[in-house]
């Protein structure tokens, strides 16, 4: 299950493998706590959903064999899909107002569209995750554990870090330290030295 907050903090996106992807509100209880949620709108897919992402009042959703579907939040209308196979899309980000995509390449989207205005092939897919960084940077790993450093500005890799780790499930860097996750709560952590 992937989940994202959208609109504010009243509003909450989930997608999973079973092809759906719900919009929620939650309903509070006492002691101003979370109840239960009640669910909004439905967006229908025929395939399993990889990833979304919200921006404004627009959902983007990853689906199947890579395409990318645009919706209408409140209208829970589709806007438009773009076929992303040939970079092999499987994680959608936003990043100042724009739609980054992730796979076997880092590519910046039109937010209205999802259409490519420019991208970068990786060496390898990414699979281990993406974090974006404060400082205009994504951090990708990809399935064989090498961790890349891209400047979204330029798309240029700027390091890279063989760790050796396979199959890692995400990647993080905080407070100086990397850290990869590897199966479910395992973490490999590598210091900036």
């Amino acid at each position: 299950i992937n989940a994202e907050y959208g609109q504010g903090d009243d509003v909450i996106f989930t997608s999973s493998w079973d092809a759906s992807v719900r919009r929620w509100t939650p309903v509070i209880g006492p002691n101003n706590k979370v109840k239960t949620l009640k669910l909004l709108t439905e967006y229908d897919h025929e395939e399993k959903v990889t990833s979304l992402a919200v921006l404004g009042d627009m959902l983007y959703t990853c689906s199947g064999e890579s395409v990318v579907t645009v919706w209408g939040i409140e209208s829970g209308d589709m806007m438009g899909t773009v076929d992303y196979s040939h970079h092999d899309i499987t994680r959608l980000l936003v990043w100042q107002e724009r739609l980054v995509l992730v796979g076997l390449s880092i590519v910046l989207g039109d937010p209205h569209t999802a259409e490519e205005l420019t991208s970068r092939r990786l060496d390898s897919p990414v699979s281990g995750g993406v974090q974006l960084l404060p400082q205009n940077q994504a951090l990708t790993c990809d399935h064989q554990g090498r961790v890349t450093l891209v400047d979204l500005l330029e798309l240029n890799v700027v390091g890279e870090l063989e760790t050796g780790i396979r199959e890692p499930s995400q990647v993080s860097l905080v407070a100086g330290q990397l850290l990869l996750g590897y199966k479910s709560k395992q973490f490999a952590v590598f210091n900036d030295e």
